[in-house]
């Protein structure tokens, strides 16, 4: 078994392969071939780039890759600051991956003057203490992964470096309940339970990965053989998510359309002021109630729909 060289930041009980890697069957097949074709080569994986939601599942398949490959992998997340890439390109190992998490925030001299030459020809250009600048073969073949929830701001000169363009799909209601039984498979969880839960993971691997150990703990806590939906309930009721799949966030925006608004449509710089929060984590939240059928969103602006009508005025029941 692979020791990566930096650990993911992956909460997980369960080992990830291809085979446990709920969802996505197109990309795992692409990834699954590449493999193979690798190995019977014994060359280093394709240069990469993996896109998709945030904890969707771009970290764990570039370890499941290194795994599968037997070689090492490091991680650099591209949004911590100064994050020095030429650094690790020089001391990994042959055949290595060197997985470049959000790459979008990389500045575009380290994209142009480091990324591109590597990709292109496996050189890189040294800076030395008298100003001088020349250019260093590495002389290893290192694969470079990268990931993604931001595809729209990288340049198509550096996407098209890629050999394969992975892209993962948003998950199902069906996808995310076989998540959460392979997680809560020593658990004896009741079908409307697991739906409910299904329901406020938003849809998002990681959330699932999380709230399964949550549930978890909560059935140690309370001596639960069976978990029904009602404790499926409670437990979500500590997270402060409701048997919608709603967070604290999310009510406020629906209250806000239903209360505030009467639900005629509103634009995102006025919801930015009613919420005071930021676009991007407005447009975030949306995703979900977009995927749902809670909102709509058109030129004149954002709506809730008859489902969100209905949500709202149980809400304001339940309140």
């Amino acid at each position: 078994m692979i020791t990566p060289l930096n650990t993911p930041n992956i909460i997980n009980t369960v080992k990830p392969t291809l085979e446990t890697f709920i969802g996505n069957d197109q990309a795992k097949t692409l990834i699954k071939n590449s493999i193979e074709v690798s190995l019977k080569k014994a060359t280093a994986f394709p240069h990469s780039i993996i896109t998709g939601i945030s904890g969707g599942g771009k970290t764990t398949l570039a370890y499941i890759i290194a795994e599968s490959m037997n070689v090492p992998i490091i991680e650099l997340n591209c949004a911590t600051p100064n994050p020095n890439v030429l650094n690790q390109l020089l001391k990994i190992p042959d055949k290595g991956i060197l997985f470049l998490d959000e790459v979008h925030a990389l500045d575009e001299g380290t994209i142009e003057s480091i990324l591109y030459r590597f990709m292109d020809q496996g050189t890189v250009y040294l800076r030395f203490g008298d100003g001088r600048i020349e250019p260093f073969e590495i002389g290893k073949r290192i694969t470079i992964i990268a990931a993604t929830n931001m595809v729209d701001k990288l340049t198509a000169p550096f996407i098209n470096r890629f050999e394969l363009n992975i892209k993962l799909k948003t998950y199902n209601h069906e996808e995310m309940s076989k998540i959460l039984a392979i997680h809560l498979k020593h658990n004896n969880v009741e079908q409307e339970a697991l739906d409910i839960l299904a329901n406020a993971t938003r849809y998002v691997p990681r959330h699932a990965v999380q709230f399964a150990k949550n549930i978890k703990d909560f059935a140690i806590l309370h001596d639960l053989t069976l978990i029904t939906a009602d404790d499926m309930r409670k437990a979500l009721h500590n997270l402060s998510i409701d048997e919608f799949g709603l967070t604290d966030d999310d009510r406020q925006y629906i209250y806000t359309l239903y209360h505030t608004m009467n639900n005629m449509p509103v634009g995102i710089n006025t919801l930015m002021g009613l919420l005071n929060d930021s676009r991007k984590n407005i447009e975030t939240l949306e995703v979900y109630l977009i995927q749902e059928g809670i909102i709509t969103r058109s030129g004149k602006g954002r709506q809730l729909t008859g489902k969100g009508m209905r949500i709202a005025m149980q809400l304001e029941q339940l309140n």
